[in-house]
């Protein structure tokens, strides 16, 4: 089965968020601010693999997961995805077959 397909019957999308300039709340304090740039595109979530992990970790760059969409959102390190519940932080995208068709994205789980 085609990772294509995966996505197709994983029915789950995600939400792709930037972060703004950080804001001052009443007590002075600095909060960032997340500005939606998608939402509702599908994908699927996988954990990554160890060798995946270890080649990211020789970097010091932790990556939990890899998630596969079929649309070039132009992801930045340190985006933000949400999918469901769970949040993820842009550890890299790469365009897997470069043919426009797939990308996959590097991410971190965050709790």
């Amino acid at each position: 089965m085609s990772v294509e397909s995966m996505i197709a019957k994983a029915g789950t999308t995600l939400k792709l968020e930037r972060a703004d300039e950080s804001a001052a709340t009443v007590q002075g304090d600095r909060t960032q601010i997340w500005a939606t740039l998608f939402s509702g595109i599908p994908c699927w979530a996988q954990p990554a693999n160890s060798g995946i992990r270890a080649m990211f970790a020789q970097r010091q760059i932790a990556v939990t997961h890899q998630i596969y969409i079929q649309t070039d959102l132009g992801c930045l390190e340190g985006d933000r995805i949400t999918i469901g519940s769970t949040i993820y932080l842009v550890k890299g995208f790469i365009n897997c077959s470069g043919l426009n068709v797939l990308w996959r994205i590097e991410a971190e789980e965050r709790r």
